[in-house]
């Protein structure tokens, strides 16, 4: 029997090479005792052949050996299923070797495919890096790398710098600092760089303003403002990382000198190729979106309040307490009026005053457009029935000439106004003299009353 090839002993579990040394155990014993017993029987042969009996008597003998021979099958049974089991065991450890080593060929396959597949990404990594740079450049152009002032673009209704950004509702701001961001991604940053760039930002508002006209118990004006956005914008370049064939490298990566030492003396220097470790701030970007840019999103125009023509006219004058019109509070940046025929108070900043004043006219407003043609002619024609309707004393020249008079002698508008209207009420009969000198004495007896008291 073919002895078991012991690289074949590798592919045999350890109960299996129990069974081997087991069934070789049985077939060692079963030769050995068959070459003791042949060995007995050659000696036997032998001795007989050198005998000197008769020759009958050593045939005798020599076939007596014979059947000893034969008969040591009968007490040992040549072990059979010892050779099946060793058969066997060759086969499987056979099969085991021949799919081991198909499999390590494909491992080999596999290893050499993945070597060139990284070699591969390796290649493309380098060519994506140049093309990264190439854009990181082109994007670092494209912004600045200096902060500056936000520029709104120049228009008719600015007058010296007046803003009234601060009339913003406060609910308002998230909604345009998601637009702003939106408009950052979308139209300033390229997509492919999408994940390489951060940016943080602030906004500035720009608000000009506009009107339309309404009636109800007396003319008056939809005050609205139209808004810019300032978006000042600030860019990092940040790590990240990209997957090419399945493996990933960090990028972008940054040329760095390096040098090797030896003893304190440079051996040699080089520039090689690093990842970026941390943010490193790129610029500025400076933009300005228009009330029509952000009007798909809602936002770009923010009403205001509505504001009686009779008070506008008077503020446009330079009259802070105009004809119909009763200051029942002042505090600093603001005076809050009760206008006649006006259900509602109306709160006016004082900057906003001042812009009416610097305009100076319902034409001015109407060049500026901030009112339209039509609108201003609509105004006019309003302001014209109002004036027709007014309280028929003070609207009269005597009126007019009492409440001067009683100015000029240093009483407060609103209350020469009240003087006024109870003579003419009272006393119509009066020479306009008389009533000058009637509404002095009420007054004087009043102030005496209010000083006893």
């Amino acid at each position: 029997m073919e002895a078991f090839d012991p690289e074949l002993e590798r592919y045999l579990t350890p109960d299996e090479l129990n069974r081997l040394a087991t069934a070789k155990h049985h077939i060692d014993h079963y030769l050995e005792a068959k070459k003791q017993n042949e060995d007995k029987v050659a000696m036997q042969v032998g001795e007989i052949e050198k005998s000197t009996a008769p020759p009958g008597i050593r045939a005798m003998e020599l076939e007596l050996c014979k059947i000893e021979l034969k008969s040591f099958s009968l007490y040992y049974k040549e072990p059979t299923y010892a050779y099946r089991v060793i058969e066997e065991l060759r086969k499987a450890a056979s099969d085991r070797k021949v799919a081991a080593e198909a499999e390590a060929e494909r491992l080999r396959k596999q290893l050499a495919q993945a070597q060139q597949k990284e070699e591969e990404a390796q290649r493309k990594s380098i060519e994506y890096g140049k093309q990264l740079d190439i854009q990181i450049n082109n994007f670092k152009g494209a912004i600045s790398n200096k902060r500056r002032k936000i520029r709104f673009p120049k228009d008719k209704r600015d007058v010296r710098g007046y803003d009234f950004a601060y009339l913003l509702p406060l609910d308002n701001e998230a909604d345009y600092r998601e637009v702003a961001g939106e408009w950052i991604r979308e139209m300033v940053i390229p997509a492919n760089l999408q994940d390489f760039v951060s940016f943080d930002y602030r906004l500035f508002w720009h608000f000009l303003p506009c009107a339309e006209y309404r009636l109800e118990e007396v003319p008056y004006l939809d005050i609205g403002f139209h808004i810019w956005l300032g978006i000042e914008a600030k860019f990092w370049l940040k790590p990240s990382k990209v997957t090419i064939n399945g493996y990933e490298f960090d990028m972008p990566q940054m040329e760095c000198p390096v040098s090797f030492e030896h003893e304190g003396k440079i051996l040699y220097s080089a520039i090689r190729r690093q990842p970026l470790l941390k943010p490193e701030q790129l610029g500025y970007y400076y933009l300005v979106l228009t009330p029509s840019e952000l009007m798909d999103d809602g936002l770009g125009y923010t009403s205001w309040q509505t504001v009686p023509c009779v008070l506008i006219e008077g503020l446009l004058q330079s009259d802070p307490e105009p004809e119909g019109c009763t200051i029942i509070e002042a505090y600093e940046g603001w005076t809050n009026y009760q206008v006649d025929g006006f259900d509602q108070e109306v709160k006016m900043p004082h900057s906003f005053g001042r812009y009416l004043n610097e305009i100076g006219t319902w034409d001015s407003l109407r060049e500026r457009g901030i009112i339209t043609d039509e609108i201003m002619g609509t105004v006019q024609r309003a302001m014209a029935r109002a004036k027709s309707k007014q309280v028929p004393q003070l609207g009269t020249s005597e009126g007019s000439q009492i409440v001067e008079a009683l100015i000029s002698l240093g009483t407060p508008k609103d209350q020469a106004k009240t003087a006024a209207n109870d003579i003419l009420q009272n006393y119509p009969d009066l020479s306009l003299e008389e009533k000058v000198k009637l509404a002095i004495q009420l007054l004087s007896k009043e102030a005496s009353n209010s000083l006893t008291n």
